[in-house]
């Protein structure tokens, strides 16, 4: 808080005069009047009730231009009983304002009575410190019973019964306080309070606002409405004057608005209608066109602020609303505009001229008439009683509608017209005397006035065809409502025709901008217009933008379009949005067009992978469109899978189209040198063979250990033999696909691993040698050593050692078993049994291979 400055308080007591009678003792204020008025007013209010002794208590009124605030205290050292003691504070209600905190200035009363003795002769003013502003807290709760009180306090007026209250006294100065720092300044003067000790009978002016009853005398009180003080309940205040005057949040904003109004608040009566002002006003949202809220806060404002000069900014702002809601949704609140006096609104006011203007405009020409409006409003324009019809309300509505009204026809049938444009009766006749001949209808459509109502258009038209009369019905449709509402109402009307062309469509048509005809043709789907709308969209695209592809209208402008664009994304803001719930509506039969599907199907937008209706859509779709769909989608899917991000399940169609030749060979084509992205579609598909794998192996010219590694396991786990000595063959020459290898060692037998067993890691012994020739030779010459070639015999072996009566290859497993540890002939050794079978397998790797580890047969 800051202090700017000290206000002077003058203060008096009031006692027992000669020990007799109530009266001033002494005074630091010198006023005839005030003297007499407190003189009545500081003695005890009314007798006290028998038994009841009174406590200190605490009064407040107005006096001309004072605030009077004192403490009543009993007398017991007067001559006489009954008397009392009082304590006068006296301040200017112009200070008022600068007294934020009433508990300062009821610091300033005596705590205990004077005695006689002490009492002064003379008397000084008091000094307080005068504050200009002072931070309030928010407070999130109150007693209820205090809220119940402001809300008594703002409905209160003179003439009504106090708002009695009940409760311990120091419970009734703390809401004394309460109010007193809440209100606004100019309203603290209002703040009467008092005690009584019996109830009034009926309201008096002696009356204070506030009356406080001891609590030991509320059962006297029970035939009054009293409100007791009880803190125990309490609640969070809500209303903006609750939250005004106990400091809340929302208070602020309050206070800031009645500020904004530039009101010097004088009663209750003009808070509780600022209250209502302000809600009004919060309840009003600038992109909210509201006309009766809008309306309803200018009253508030001109009850509130008759001063045009004054609150200019709120009533131009809400001038502003309402003229901008008024032509959309005011229609109502525009007639209700008739009594408003501008007087009190700054030069804006104006435009709610213009506003009224349009509406009464649209009254006349709107395409849905509403009669009762019109019939009001013309009642409003012939209506001169400045006490009803404001006079800028009604010149301004007869200026609109003057405006409206034009006639221009040759002498007959202006006879006819005019009759139309009156009461309903006459309109009939003057209709039932037209002779039924083309050439009558020909001289009323040339004669139609520009200004027809649509209540009477209504009436033409619905003669036009119980006539027959479609060129009138066109005219009469075109001149009483826009173009767009006439057009329909033809179509509708010559669906009775049953015909496929019409040309009077084909006029109207004419009159639309491409987005009407557009727009008109996807709600009444009719053909001609379909198809006029179709052409539309072909010549310039972006006439589809707004294009619901759920719709089957849509659709067919669409499809033709395309006949004219041959584009699938002409127009289309997102073509894949579009397509997507084309292929939806495909997939659920609502869609049979068949000319986007044909530039889909051509178009990176085949790819459904990502549609829900996938598995249904691949059913709807024509056997010739089908393949490729199926291909771009599977390119996709293949795609998803390299990313990983594929988690889903893929249908039997996408599946055989990836096993299939034609895609293997392909994929393989691309990936040729891409081994991880092969083993990761394979994964998913599981579309590599034997044979794929194999040539694919035999073309890779490197590969990551890690990759090899699953390309091994790969081979390994379906048992892939080609593969797997595909290879062998490949790790040979290329270390790098050793890896592959070792993870199909498996696969191999011993004699392919011996050979090899520097490739599959091993060291070889000499058992694994004899063995290795043993089955390779076994291998060799199934018929056995002494077979056709003589293998042994011309080795130098000896063929007597064999058994005729032993199997191929257990004569095989006895002569190696004879060579290693002698017996098998003088001659025959491992290295010439090698020798002679090279004689007969010059190219066999696996005897080069033998021969080149003789060393292993020597031990």
């Amino acid at each position: 808080m800051s202090v700017v400055s000290t206000l002077q308080i003058h203060q008096a007591y009031f006692g027992a005069v000669n020990g007799t009678s109530h009266g001033q003792l002494v005074s630091s204020l010198t006023d005839t009047y005030l003297r007499s008025f407190l003189s009545g007013i500081t003695d005890r209010p009314e007798a006290l009730p028998t038994g009841f002794e009174i406590s200190p208590y605490l009064s407040a009124t107005t006096y001309r231009s004072y605030y009077i605030l004192w403490r009543t205290w009993p007398d017991n050292e007067a001559k006489r009983l009954g008397m009392v003691f009082t304590h006068v504070l006296i301040l200017p209600v112009q200070d008022l304002p600068r007294i934020p905190e009433l508990s300062s200035v009821l610091s300033l009363l005596l705590d205990n009575p004077l005695s006689v003795a002490q009492q002064p002769t003379s008397l000084g003013p008091l000094s307080l410190s005068a504050i200009d502003h002072q931070k309030k807290e928010p407070v999130s709760a109150v007693p209820e019973s205090w809220l119940t009180i402001i809300n008594q306090l703002i409905d209160w007026h003179p003439g009504l019964l106090p708002i009695f209250v009940s409760g311990e006294a120091g419970q009734f100065q703390k809401l004394l306080e309460d109010l007193w720092r809440g209100l606004p300044g100019t309203l603290r003067g209002l703040l009467g309070f008092g005690i009584r000790f019996t109830p009034p009978n009926k309201p008096s002016s002696a009356l204070p606002m506030l009356v406080y009853i001891p609590v030991e005398l509320e059962d006297k009180w029970r035939s009054k409405q009293i409100t007791k003080l009880d803190t125990n309940l309490v609640k969070a205040p809500e209303a903006p004057i609750e939250q005004l005057i106990l400091n809340g949040q929302l208070g602020r904003d309050f206070l800031e608005f009645i500020n904004n109004l530039d009101l010097s608040l004088e009663n209750f009566r003009a808070l509780n209608l600022c209250q209502r002002a302000y809600v009004q006003f919060k309840s009003l949202q600038p992109s909210e066109l509201d006309a009766g809220k809008s309306l309803a806060l200018l009253r508030s404002l001109r009850q509130l602020q008759p001063d045009p000069n004054k609150a200019v900014e709120i009533k131009r702002s809400t001038i502003k609303l309402l003229a901008e809601a008024l032509p959309v949704v005011g229609v109502k609140e525009a007639m209700g505009l008739r009594n408003l006096p501008l007087t009190a609104f700054p030069p804006e006011g104006q435009l709610l001229g213009v506003a009224l203007e349009q509406i009464v405009t649209d009254i006349i020409k709107a395409p849905k008439p509403n009669e009762d409006l019109q019939k009001n409003l013309l009642g409003y324009l012939v209506d001169t009683n400045a006490e009803i019809i404001e006079p800028w309300w009604r010149q301004t509505a007869l200026k609109a509608f003057e405006q409206s009204v034009v006639q221009d026809s040759i002498h007959t049938a202006k006879v006819i017209w005019l009759g139309v444009t009156q009461t309903e009766t006459i309109r009939d006749y003057v209709l039932s005397t037209v002779p039924n001949t083309g050439d009558w209808e020909q001289i009323l459509s040339k004669t139609i006035p520009r200004s027809l109502l649509i209540i009477e258009a209504d009436s033409v038209t619905s003669f036009c065809v119980r006539r027959d009369w479609w060129d009138l019905f066109a005219e009469t449709v075109a001149v009483a409502f826009k173009p767009v509402e006439a057009l329909r109402r033809q179509v509708e009307a010559e669906k009775q025709l049953n015909i496929s062309i019409s040309p009077r469509v084909g006029k109207l048509v004419k009159r639309l901008s491409d987005s009407e005809l557009v727009d008109i043709a996807v709600e009444l789907t009719h053909n001609q217009l379909l198809e006029l709308a179709g052409e539309v969209c072909g010549r310039d695209p972006k006439q589809l933008l707004p294009m619901d592809v759920h719709m089957q209208s849509w659709r067919t402008i669409w499809s033709v379009s395309l006949t004219y664009t041959n584009s699938i994304t002409a127009g289309l803001s997102n073509p894949k949005e579009a397509i997507s719930t084309f292929l939806t509506e495909l997939a659920y039969g609502r869609a049979r067009d068949s000319q986007p599907l044909e530039l889909i199907a051509a178009s990176t937008y085949a790819n459904i992978l990502d549609l829900p209706e996938r598995t249904i859509i691949w059913n709807r779709l024509p056997p010739k469109l089908l393949p490729k769909f199926v291909a771009t989608t599977l390119d996709a899917l293949v795609e998803e899978i390299l990313a990983g991000k594929w988690t889903g399940t893929i249908e039997p169609i996408l599946m055989e189209k990836a096993r299939s030749i034609e895609f293997i060979g392909k994929f393989l084509g691309q990936k040729w040198n891409e081994p991880a992205a092969v083993l990761s579609v394979n994964d998913v598909l599981h579309n590599l063979s034997d044979n794929y794998l194999r040539d694919y192996i035999n073309n890779l010219s490197a590969i990551n250990g890690i990759i090899a590694a699953r390309l091994g396991k790969l081979v390994y786990l379906n048992n892939w033999d080609s593969s797997a000595r595909a290879l062998l063959s490949k790790a040979k020459s290329n270390t790098d696909f050793r890896p592959a290898l070792y993870e199909c060692t498996s696969m191999f037998n011993l004699l392919t691993k011996f050979i090899n067993h520097q490739l599959f890691g091993h060291q070889a012994t000499s058992i694994e040698a004899w063995y290795a020739l043993e089955e390779l030779l076994a291998d060799l010459y199934e018929e056995g050593p002494d077979g056709e070639y003589k293998i042994w015999k011309k080795a130098g072996g000896d063929v007597t050692k064999f058994s005729n009566a032993q199997s191929r290859r257990a004569q095989w497993t006895e002569a190696i078993r004879l060579l290693r540890y002698g017996g098998g002939g003088k001659k025959i050794s491992a290295e010439s049994l090698i020798k002679a079978a090279l004689d007969d397998y010059k190219d066999n790797s696996n005897l080069k291979a033998l021969a080149s580890l003789k060393h292993l047969f020597q031990s």
